[in-house]
């Protein structure tokens, strides 16, 4: 259990891509964009091997939160970045 608390590999991409996704959103850059096209594209390579070569990839941050005060029960979702569409495979 103790390792388990230093060392969890899912835990821990799951932080950088949150952490990825803040700096995206707060002051875009390649860095940011490059590392979460390749981790979004390794993921659809695993689990959709039927992608042709052609195909392409778009992704959109989505924040979502709870409303304010004075209706707690809304949920407010804000689009902060859309990608531009890439290859799904890289030349």
């Amino acid at each position: 259990m103790l390792r388990k608390l230093f060392w969890n590999p899912a835990w821990n991409d799951d932080l950088f891509m949150v952490s990825l996704s803040e700096r995206l959103t707060l002051a875009p850059s390649t860095h940011s964009i490059d590392e979460i096209r390749a981790r979004i594209t390794r993921q659809a390579q695993r689990g959709a091997p039927s992608l042709s070569p052609t195909s392409q990839l778009q992704f959109r941050l989505v924040f979502i939160s709870r409303g304010d005060a004075s209706d707690a029960s809304a949920i407010v979702t804000e689009t902060t970045y859309v990608s531009a569409p890439f290859a799904a495979f890289a030349p």
